[in-house]
């Protein structure tokens, strides 16, 4: 089960993401990180079922890689785009903008290191998040961050 537990963690982490709006002055910042967090919340509870629900009781690495790209990858864009809908104030827009770009990346990468070896991913150490992990914590998006 410590390989399920690994891949509800990449879904975790994934969901340390804020959006970007067109509204002139948008959320405050308190009320973003409130609505984002309440969004995190939502979605890390129903992503987490969903992948347990996916995986068998002892999944291969090659099993979880499939469960990554064909279940996990969707939830954490559709949480993305939810959070993305939201409006962070005027003068955060374009960093948080940045930074659902990043994480989109991120994840894309994984699926696809996930795709060509999934044994050495799921043995490696490496935070495959690091980057939008740090820049989200920053921000305060510290539930969202698992």
């Amino acid at each position: 089960m410590r390989n399920a537990r690994v891949l509800a963690s990449f879904v975790a982490v994934a969901a340390v993401a804020g959006g970007c709006g067109s509204s002139d002055t948008g959320l405050t910042k308190a009320e973003f990180i409130k609505q984002a967090t309440a969004i995190c919340a939502k979605s890390d509870k129903a992503n987490n079922a969903a992948i347990h629900k996916a995986l068998s009781r002892d999944p291969t690495p090659s099993e979880i890689a499939k469960v990554f790209n064909d279940t996990a990858l969707p939830l954490i864009n559709a949480e993305l785009d939810e959070l993305a809908a939201l409006k962070p104030p005027k003068a955060d827009q374009d960093r948080v903008k940045q930074m659902i770009a990043e994480l989109r990346g991120e994840a894309k990468t994984l699926a696809a290191k996930l795709e060509a070896d999934p044994a050495k991913v799921l043995k490696s150490k490496v935070d495959p998040y690091k980057k939008s992990h740090a820049d989200f914590q920053a921000y305060g998006l510290t539930r969202c961050g698992g």
